[in-house]
């Protein structure tokens, strides 16, 4: 089966398929503070918080994620970009 990638999507893809920053991605960041996220992210199996802030900004940098202020202070959100890569890679391998 051959799925054509759009150009957008394909850094992220390219950064989550098949690791532990998809994991992060899709269980971790979304409407979480940053503490919550590097929590998560030890409990999903990252070494370190650190391990988590570098894979965050990644993320970050390709587009997949931001950080947006709301009553509450400052919380990650996965943007529509990261919401279509999680759903392709659940796609082209479930």
């Amino acid at each position: 089966m051959s799925v054509e990638i759009p150009r957008s999507l394909a850094p992220v893809l390219r950064l989550v398929k098949g690791s532990l920053m998809a994991k992060l991605l899709r269980e971790c960041v979304d409407g979480r503070t940053t503490q919550e996220v590097l929590e998560c992210g030890k409990r999903i199996g990252y070494r370190a918080a650190n391990h988590v802030w570098q894979d965050l900004m990644v993320l970050r940098g390709a587009g997949a994620i931001r950080l947006v202020s709301d009553e509450d202070g400052m919380r990650w959100v996965v943007t529509p970009e990261g919401r279509k890569a999680l759903e392709l890679l659940e796609t082209i391998s479930p």
